[in-house]
């Protein structure tokens, strides 16, 4: 189904879908680490075409890539992976993706998650709705490759970058090991994410 083919009130109660995408085992849990030299990327959208696509462009830039068609298994989806950027139509029957952004915004505000938005809706109302909804970033269809693939990145050194902050606030908090010990953690930590320069 097209964006031009779907109503806007063909929604359902978003809140009636419990949980969020996760591995097989690793429910509702989105941590760093795991498989994919470049990032894992779950791909959200009820077209086929379009998903299969953006799939293989990513893919070929060396990312992990995982695709749900149906947004309303979207939330309790088993992934091969922990996804670290969702990219997330808006107009798919059964739930939008504005409200799947909210709840996903919602239920995991403790993990580093970024969700970019890609819709063939271009008006300022609706990329303001999206941004309020907790998408980091928007997109209009037809998506161009080198944009898309930018926008990817960007939302993955954010989320380095979330992460990266995280455990130098874990190494701080603690008062094991020398003060010195603790600092060249830190170092070591932040060259091996590339914030050192």
């Amino acid at each position: 189904m097209t964006e031009s083919q779907k109503a806007p009130g063909q929604t359902k109660d978003a809140r009636e879908i419990p949980g969020g995408p996760h591995p097989a085992g690793e429910k509702n849990r989105l941590a760093a680490g795991g498989p994919g030299p470049k990032g894992r990327i779950l791909v959200v959208d009820d077209d086929k075409v379009t998903t299969a696509m953006i799939e293989k462009v990513l893919s070929k830039e060396g990312f992990e890539v995982a695709v749900v068609n149906d947004p309303k298994e979207a939330l309790n989806a088993e992934l091969p992976f922990t996804p670290q950027v969702i990219l997330m139509d808006v107009l798919m029957p059964g739930v939008s993706g504005i409200e799947l952004t909210r709840l996903l915004k919602k239920g995991l505000e403790s993990h580093p998650i970024r969700i970019i938005i890609f819709s063939a809706l271009k008006g300022k109302a609706d990329i303001e709705k999206a941004l309020e909804a907790g998408a980091d970033a928007y997109l209009t269809k037809p998506v161009e490759r080198k944009q898309l693939i930018q926008q990817v990145f960007t939302q993955l050194r954010a989320v380095k970058a979330e992460e990266t902050i995280t455990e130098i606030r874990d190494l701080t908090s603690t008062r094991e090991g020398a003060p010195t010990a603790r600092l060249e953690a830190i170092a070591r930590l932040l060259r091996e994410n590339g914030f050192d320069s």
